[in-house]
């Protein structure tokens, strides 16, 4: 599944995901130097059945492309399609 880097509407995202959950960042791997797959453990289901383990992958950030930095032990809010086409990752707040 690929993360998407577009500006992060919550009520859009919401509305089109399928899966919308907060996961914690478990592991991740670099892959070739261009891009790196995260795993994701689920804490919380906002919307949908999803999988207990999610893997992302994301290029990596370059001035020319648009990944992003995600840490091990962080939690994020995951809007996920069941196609596994497309997804946002937006880092969770705790409060």
């Amino acid at each position: 599944m690929a993360c998407l880097c577009l500006p992060l509407n919550l009520e859009e995202s919401f509305s089109e995901s399928d899966y919308v959950l907060v996961a914690q960042l478990v592991s991740a791997k670099v892959i070739d130097h261009t891009y790196s797959i995260g795993n994701f453990e689920v804490s919380d289901v906002l919307k949908g059945d999803p999988p207990e383990i999610i893997s992302l992958k994301t290029a990596r950030q370059t001035s020319s492309r648009c990944g992003a930095v995600y840490w091990v032990g962080a939690s994020y809010i995951l809007f996920l399609n069941a196609d596994k086409k497309s997804s946002t990752v937006a880092p969770a707040v705790e409060s």
